[in-house]
């Protein structure tokens, strides 16, 4: 199909799932589960299970941006180079160095990602790009494992908009069984019996012949359904 008719689809579709459902930071009344939107992205049993794997997308997409951040902070740069070359040791192999180095500073990029992740869980913003001022994490605790920080308040990108984005990438054909199991699971809810979506639908499909002087022929499909 036409990608402008697709994207626009996606968009419509995923504003309707962001407006009808419930997520882990808007909770609205009546919801058939408590994360509803995660579910519609990886329609996992458990709930828990949904909100973990969004957690963990949202801090995988974070991290790339992170990492750009990192490579033009000279001190942070600087910084990772010298305990890489600590761990090196006396060799000074400086193509080990570098490649420690840089995989230092991939997980310095995604351990602050998660402590994005967790400000996002609050319901607060994260800036679009990073900056001295909202990075978090110092490499010292990074070492030692104390993934805390102070960051300062923020104006950007909420847990909502990362969804969004995950929405569009997301299996329409997933998006949208995973959609149906919400509406049968509230509608059951509400009625206090068994609903299914399959017993509300029905359609037609046709196929008609026809020729023109006898010379020209055409088909032509049509599918009616309501």
């Amino acid at each position: 199909g036409n990608p402008g008719t697709t994207l626009a689809k996606r968009m419509i579709y995923t504003e309707y799932v962001m407006d009808k459902f419930n997520s882990f930071t808007d909770q609205k009344e009546g919801a058939a589960i408590n994360y509803e939107v995660e579910y519609v992205l990886y329609g996992n049993k458990s709930d828990m299970d949904n909100l973990t794997a969004a957690i963990f997308s949202i801090a995988t997409i974070r991290s790339g941006t992170n990492m750009v951040y990192l490579l033009t902070d000279s001190d942070k740069r600087s910084a990772a180079y010298n305990v890489a070359s600590t761990l090196v040791g006396t060799a000074k192999i400086e193509p080990l160095i570098r490649a420690i180095q840089f995989t230092l500073m991939y997980l310095w990029a995604y351990a602050e990602a998660l402590m994005d992740v967790r400000i996002l869980l609050e319901g607060k913003e994260i800036a679009i790009a990073k900056s001295d001022e909202t990075w978090q994490l110092t490499l010292p605790k990074l070492l030692s494992m104390e993934l805390d920080g102070d960051a300062p308040e923020q104006k950007g990108i909420n847990y909502e908009n990362f969804l969004r984005f995950l929405m569009y990438l997301a299996d329409d054909g997933k998006k949208s069984a995973h959609t149906m199991d919400l509406v049968e699971l509230s509608m059951s809810k509400k009625r206090g019996e068994k609903f299914r979506l399959k017993n509300y639908i029905y359609g037609m499909e046709a196929t008609a012949a026809y020729s023109v002087g006898g010379k020209y022929y055409y088909t032509e499909k049509a599918v009616y359904s309501y």
